[in-house]
């Protein structure tokens, strides 16, 4: 795991609400996207665990964003 995706583990599990973690989740898939990281998506611990936190928040429903 990347220094990157430590800290953008770090912001979902923070969250307070879904809305604050797909905010979160989207701004972590611009900077990898648009900033050349280009950690793949489904390898993403980011992801991984936005997944989660979206469940525990009683919502099965995901951002994808693909590189």
């Amino acid at each position: 795991m990347t220094a990157f995706e430590s800290r953008g583990v770090e912001l979902q599990m923070e969250c307070e609400s879904k809305s604050q973690a797909e905010k979160r989740f989207e701004h972590s898939c611009n900077l990898c996207c648009k900033r050349g990281l280009r950690i793949e998506c489904d390898r993403c611990a980011i992801s991984v665990v936005h997944d989660k936190i979206q469940k525990m928040m009683g919502s099965s429903s995901t951002l994808v964003f693909a590189h």
